[in-house]
């Protein structure tokens, strides 16, 4: 099989192959960006926690929104050749008579290789045997990633379809083919910088040749509200997992009151999903005896840590601290004399 750069393969895709492709491309990027948000670690070490595949944690979490975590022996059947070892995170699905709340009470966790298991009434007596872990308080999955993916691809084909629009390429009619000859000839000496002469038998009056437009160069300014509405949907899909990238495409009408009005919301749907992530992480560690720490990974820790710090602290760090507190003392002391 002849491997072939993706750049050569996007070329030569339909127009509907390549709004698919563009798809499942944005898909995949939302995809890594949702299961990194999330990383697992040594309490004492810091070091990462392998004990457990827990990215296919976060791969069923996003995707599902729930999974379970559980001993691999439940899952070996008599006459098994290799049996599982450890404890296995697999997708998970409720079942069985439902509770006050209309939730099933057994769970069936099922491996990759179709081996399942039901665990029964779960949250009480089967308590011991299984941790089920949610992507948020109501188990939903990322549902954002699939919408903004095709949002995007519908994006960027209409940006594909303005820069081709964009170009100057008229199409000449001609009345014949002697005049297409004629004509072709003058456009090829055109190109190559040398001046074109025609006979008039071949172009008459009767049948005066003109030009088809079929593109209008004058549509390229659409472009740039593409790219807006390309930076407005990136910008809501990380906003509202949590990560501030409002600095894109500012608006010149935004005041920076306004840009940062949104930060609290931000955290809303990150501090739910860890909280989640938290108390299924200290149910393991009590089943199974482990030392493992759910926390957000860089990019989220230095986000929120960044927002947690005072303000004299952040001025601090840009060394402008003394300007900063001399201000503020002046500050106080108009304020104390107003008060007198």
């Amino acid at each position: 099989m002849e491997l072939k750069p993706i750049s050569i393969t996007y070329a030569g895709m339909k127009e509907a192959c390549k709004k698919a492709f563009d798809t499942l491309s944005y898909n995949d990027i939302f995809m890594l960006s949702a299961c990194s948000m999330f990383e697992y670690v040594d309490k004492d070490t810091g070091e990462p926690f392998d004990a457990i595949k827990m990215e296919f944690a976060e791969l069923y979490l996003t995707t599902l929104g729930n999974c379970a975590i559980l001993d691999a022996s439940l899952f070996n059947m008599a006459g098994t050749a290799n049996p599982e070892k450890g404890v296995l995170v697999v997708p998970a699905e409720r079942a069985g008579a439902p509770n006050a709340n209309g939730l099933g009470r057994d769970l069936i966790c099922t491996t990759r290789d179709g081996r399942n298991v039901v665990i029964k009434d779960f949250e009480t007596e089967g308590r011991d045997k299984v941790v089920y872990v949610k992507n948020n308080k109501y188990a939903f999955p990322d549902f954002t990633i699939g919408e903004s993916g095709e949002i995007l691809a519908e994006i960027q084909k209409s940006k594909r379809h303005n820069i081709i629009n964009s170009r100057l390429t008229p199409i000449v009619v001609a009345k014949d083919a002697k005049a297409k000859v004629a004509i072709e000839k003058a456009l090829k000496e055109n190109q190559c910088g040398s001046y074109a002469v025609v006979l008039s038998d071949n172009i008459t009056s009767e049948g005066q040749e003109f030009v088809l437009k079929v593109t209008d160069v004058q549509d390229q300014d659409k472009i740039q509200y593409l790219n807006h509405a390309y930076d407005d949907e990136m910008r809501h899909w990380y906003n509202l997992h949590g990560l501030d990238i409002t600095g894109a495409s500012k608006q010149a009408q935004q005041t920076q009151a306004e840009v940062s009005s949104g930060e609290n919301s931000r955290k809303i749907l990150p501090y739910a999903m860890l909280a989640e992530r938290e108390k299924a992480v200290k149910r393991m560690n009590d089943l199974y005896g482990y030392n493992c720490k759910v926390q957000f990974s860089k990019p989220w820790r230095l986000e929120f840590e960044l927002e947690m710090t005072p303000v004299d602290a952040q001025n601090a760090s840009n060394g402008d601290d003394g300007e900063n507190a001399e201000n503020v003392a002046n500050n106080d002391d108009m304020e104390g004399g107003a008060e007198e």
